[in-house]
């Protein structure tokens, strides 16, 4: 609505108490459910309503709104990016259910709002893209990265020991269902009862989550990148040997730490999607 409010864009609540002595000297505590269903989403020719609770348009929406986001313009956002991770959304249902009810610089609210969504918002030169673990084909066009293209000395691995991985999970969340109070929910590795190793239990926040199976599923993923994602690597490469939103390949010649300047097959190569190429390299 296009008027000349005193407070626009912003949800107000007001109360009218008679005053009484069980008022002295402080404030009431009140509590109330705020609704937005809808988002306005620029979509090339018009603003179109998008589900507010869609991780996915949350975000992009916080990234374009000028009142309370970042004010980028839709046309620096790429929104195919952003509708196939709507898509994912809805198809797993993922589910943002929260609150701003303090100051916090976008991006951390964003970071928030993502995370519910498995995925990122990501800058890609001049654009706003997102970045989502979830199943894709991987483009024709790749780019392999050697020894040729590497700055030296600046390869880097990190392997995962046993001792830090976590084999139980615990997931704080808000459960509609006991009204919005904080609930939580352990999820333990299958080889929990049986394993050796001590137990190393990890603990996340999900604000905005307000299932219990959302909950639960956030918990299963974390432990399996805990047991799948054990080696790490990083280098810096130049920013002319990268083009924007590619997929890259490293050889095992590369992970090995080797002179050889082979370019190994396609088969012998790990891919790795990268999007965000800086002036100083690509990590």
């Amino acid at each position: 609505v296009y008027d000349d409010f005193r407070y626009p864009g912003t949800a107000l609540a007001a109360l009218r108490i008679q005053a009484t002595d069980q008022l002295s000297g402080g404030l009431p505590i009140v509590s109330f459910l705020a609704t937005r269903s809808t988002v306005q989403v620029w979509t090339g020719s018009a603003y179109e309503a998008k589900p507010a609770t869609n991780p996915a348009w949350a975000c992009w929406d916080l990234l374009h709104n000028a009142d309370y986001g970042g004010g980028v313009a839709a046309s620096r956002i790429i929104l195919e990016d952003f509708e196939a991770w709507a898509d994912w959304c809805e198809e797993k249902g993922y589910e943002v259910n929260i609150y701003a009810d303090r100051a916090m610089v976008d991006h951390k609210m964003r970071g928030i709002i993502s995370t519910l969504g498995r995925g990122s918002v990501e800058q890609a030169g001049s654009k706003f893209t997102c970045i989502v673990d979830r199943p894709v084909d991987l483009p024709v066009q790749r780019f392999l990265f050697t020894v040729g293209n590497i700055i030296k000395d600046s390869w880097r691995e990190e392997w995962l020991s046993q001792e830090q991985r976590a084999n139980a999970i615990e997931v704080t969340y808000f459960d509609v269902e006991a009204g919005y109070s904080r609930q939580v929910v352990e999820v333990q590795a299958a080889d929990y009862d049986t394993t050796t190793v001590e137990v190393n239990k990890a603990a996340v926040t999900l604000v905005g989550c307000t299932s219990r199976a959302m909950a639960l599923a956030h918990a299963q993923y974390l432990l399996a990148c805990n047991r799948y994602l054990t080696l790490t690597c990083s280098f810096t490469a130049s920013v002319d040997a990268l083009a924007e939103r590619a997929t890259i390949r490293v050889p095992p010649a590369s992970i090995s730490g080797s002179d050889s300047s082979i370019v190994p097959g396609p088969e012998e190569a790990t891919a790795v999607a990268a999007t965000r190429p800086t002036s100083e390299g690509m990590n």
